[in-house]
């Protein structure tokens, strides 16, 4: 079983930044959640990991609800990657990633947990910088560092239990190349019983990966659905402000391709440089 809402509310002061938001993510599938910022897509998966309480509805993982689950046994299948990490201590880069193996060390280390560490670091392409000083590296590096650190959490299933992988932003300060192995990875683990959700805000890499994609708009759950259709023009001017065009995309007519060219009621949409 994987992850479900239930018509979950978030209140911080006076202010409701999740208002009724259901949705459900089962392992193998790749749910991305999309909106303008400030629609709450963080809130929303610091609500799932439980940084963050609920004041109304039901957050559940693998049937379970979140509140009843034992912190230990949680933190075996389930792994955050948050939009920032903050780490200025002196620790090499695989160090930060064997963090990731902490729930399953009862004493020490073991040869398993850094043969998961050294796997996990080479499946993101950070296993040349390994022994580097983590403040010492591009914050793209430390971001496919940390992915290292969340895939070492949950390499390897639990007693056949289903594992979910919470990703905010994970794309958003790599180089294309490793924004797909990122994405690419997220798919693989999805094939490994997992349930993957993923802010994101490449609405194309988000078509191109996921299986649903759910957005929000102040707050409030505005469509949940498969790619082809979510994406359209009028969802995209609606939600995000902007026209655009959508097509096929040439690779798989499947997917959607989405050609943005402007804000919303601008004058003079600009395509390109004029020479």
């Amino acid at each position: 079983m994987g992850i479900e809402a239930r018509e979950i509310r978030v209140k911080i002061g006076k202010r409701i930044l999740l208002d009724d938001v259901s949705f459900s993510v089962n392992p193998g599938e790749v749910l991305a959640v999309l909106g303008p910022n400030g629609a709450g897509k963080s809130t929303l998966l610091n609500a799932l990991a439980g940084t963050v309480k609920t004041i109304r509805g039901e957050i559940l993982f693998g049937g379970k609800e979140l509140s009843r689950w034992k912190t230990d046994d949680l933190a075996k299948v389930r792994a955050v990657l948050p939009q920032n990490f903050d780490l200025d201590f002196p620790f090499k880069a695989r160090e930060v990633a064997l963090l990731g193996r902490t729930p399953h060390i009862r004493f020490s280390e073991n040869a398993r947990d850094f043969r998961i560490v050294e796997e996990s670091l080479k499946k993101v392409e950070a296993e040349e910088f390994a022994g580097r000083f983590y403040p010492t590296l591009s914050g793209g590096e430390r971001q496919r560092v940390q992915l290292a650190r969340v895939l070492a959490q949950i390499w390897e299933s639990q007693n056949g239990h289903s594992r979910y992988l919470l990703l905010d932003e994970p794309i958003s300060g790599l180089d294309p190349a490793h924004q797909h192995l990122t994405l690419q990875t997220a798919r693989e683990f999805a094939g490994r019983e997992t349930a993957v959700v993923a802010v994101l805000h490449d609405m194309n890499l988000a078509a191109q990966y996921a299986d649903k994609i759910l957005i929000l708009k102040n707050g409030k759950r505005f469509i949940c659905d498969r790619p082809k259709n979510v994406f359209n023009s009028r969802v995209i001017r609606e939600v995000f402000g902007i026209d655009a065009y959508v097509t096929k995309h040439a690779a798989d007519y499947e997917l959607p391709l989405i050609v943005p060219f402007g804000r919303a009621g601008g004058e003079g949409k600009t395509l390109g440089a004029k020479v």
